[in-house]
């Protein structure tokens, strides 16, 4: 499945058209499933190159699956049929170069290794070989490398590694990680679902085309509970399930997955500050911290600080970035018993449909914020900043705050701050007192200067007291699901 990455498929295409001297290399990173493969595809319909993926195994076997392909994709043969191949490997892996050399004939052309890291462990001969191609051979050449993997630690390694000076680093041109989809770039694949059931199948999916294409037969059944029984069915225990759920993910990069698989599920439990992650996984702050870092590094956590305190360190905060791996570690990680019992049913009944709404909310504040990000129509001010903001309360052990805060700056260029309220699976439309409830709480954080402005977003639309105050008082913005579901961003 192929769908939007235009911004991403210009980045490929201007740096397959600006390729110079010896900048010509560009990597690309991002988690399995997430649409690399497709990416890379896509590109080469447009431009003239090869597409090879290696495979973890070692020297000859690299080799000759690399040959292989080059044969599919070509029907040239690297050697005549019949010759004898009783060469050295760096003689046949040479040989296969110069053929890709040949297949360019002067011109554009991009060269894409998918797995890199894989081809560089078989046989160090092949990074030598590639390398010395790369930065001499093909040095007033028009060809251009692409190094793509699943593995964030593993590419990082080839890139830093410290053998040659770090020699892959002056060919670098540049460098991308692919991201999981924004709502707006997917609700489209999903038009033939209520409004509802495109928050819950996006929240589940995570925005990644994998496990988008997985559910895509799952919605338009005969209610959203029937629906949301056969998407966790689908994504999370079908076959189609094997190698992408966040636990696997995390494989790649880590051996002991132990901790990595506490913290997360921690977090997705709602503890989100390094003392409390510290007390509840028994290990030390020191010790906590680290185990972050690396979590971020695989963009599997993301740290934040109040959109006002940007460099308040004790109001710093943990949470798991992406939705899917959110699911995964609030549902699924603290009832494994019912998954390796096989009580599938059960786990959904009495592990899942309680906390649903709670889910699908989290995941409708999350779509709240693609579209303030993407200048949603009707906000009153150019957004520079989208987040939150909050206060530690340590005595009751709680953590009081919106659902979204932006900084921005207003038409006559005065700072603002807009603070928001996501209401979704209200039983009412959204009324004044509601409103009220926001208005009251940013007493806590107004600053003297700023011109505030509040806005609501609700599924259910709104009152007509709210609609009457919004008219009268304009800085209050009342946004509904249709409004955000029609938006272009």
């Amino acid at each position: 499945m192929f769908i939007g990455r235009s911004e991403e498929l210009f980045k490929l295409r201007e740096f397959a058209e600006s390729v110079s001297d010896k900048r010509r290399l560009f990597v690309l990173k991002g988690r399995r499933g997430i649409g690399k493969t497709s990416l890379l595809q896509e590109f080469l319909k447009d431009n003239r190159g090869l597409y090879f993926c290696a495979y973890p195994t070692t020297d000859d076997d690299e080799e000759a699956l690399l040959e292989a392909e080059f044969f599919a994709a070509t029907k040239k043969r690297v050697f005549p049929e019949g010759e004898e191949k009783a060469v050295s490997l760096k003689d046949r892996f040479t040989r296969l170069l110069t053929l890709v050399e040949k297949e360019a004939n002067g011109g554009e052309f991009t060269l894409v290794i998918d797995d890199a890291p894989s081809l560089m462990r078989a046989d160090s001969v092949f990074e030598d070989i590639l390398y010395d191609f790369v930065m001499d051979r093909w040095d007033k050449t028009k060809i251009s490398i692409i190094f793509s993997s699943d593995s964030f630690l593993a590419m990082d390694k080839v890139m830093e590694s410290e053998k040659g000076t770090r020699r892959w680093t002056k060919a670098y041109f540049g460098g991308m990680t692919l991201k999981p989809m924004s709502f707006y770039s997917v609700k489209d694949f999903l038009t033939g679902a209520s409004t509802e059931e495109q928050v819950f199948l996006y929240g589940l999916s995570g925005g990644i085309p994998g496990e988008l294409e997985i559910l895509a037969e799952e919605y338009s059944r005969d209610s959203i509970e029937t629906m949301i029984r056969r998407g966790v069915k689908a994504l999370l225990f079908s076959k189609e399930a094997v190698g992408t759920l966040p636990e696997d993910i995390l494989e790649i990069d880590l051996r002991e997955k132990s901790y990595y698989n506490r913290m997360l599920t921690t977090l997705a439990g709602g503890l989100s500050r390094v003392n409390e992650i510290s007390a509840a996984v028994k290990k030390p702050k020191d010790i906590v911290v680290p185990y972050m870092n690396t979590l971020m590094a695989l963009d599997f956590v993301v740290k934040e600080n109040p959109v006002t305190e940007p460099n308040n360190r004790r109001k710093t905060r943990y949470s798991i970035v992406n939705t899917f791996d959110l699911f995964w570690y609030r549902f699924a990680a603290p009832h494994m018993d019912y998954i390796y019992s096989g009580r599938i049913d059960e786990f959904i009944d009495e592990c899942v449909m309680p906390g649903i709404d709670s889910f699908i909310r989290e995941v409708f504040v999350k779509i709240c914020k693609e579209f303030v990000k993407g200048g949603g129509t009707g906000l009153p001010v150019t957004v520079n900043a989208v987040g939150n903001w909050w206060v530690n309360d340590d005595e009751k052990k709680t953590t009081a705050d919106f659902d979204l805060v932006c900084s921005g700056t207003t038409e006559d260029e005065k700072s603002s701050l807009i603070f928001g309220r996501c209401y979704i699976g209200e039983s009412k439309p959204v009324d004044m007192a509601s409103l009220k409830g926001l208005i009251d709480l940013t007493k806590k954080v107004r600053e003297k200067g700023e011109v505030d402005y509040y806005i609501a977003f609700s599924n259910n639309g709104f009152h007509d007291t709210a609609v009457t105050a919004a008219n009268a008082i304009k800085n209050i913005i009342l946004i509904s699901m249709d409004d955000i579901v029609k938006q272009n961003i």
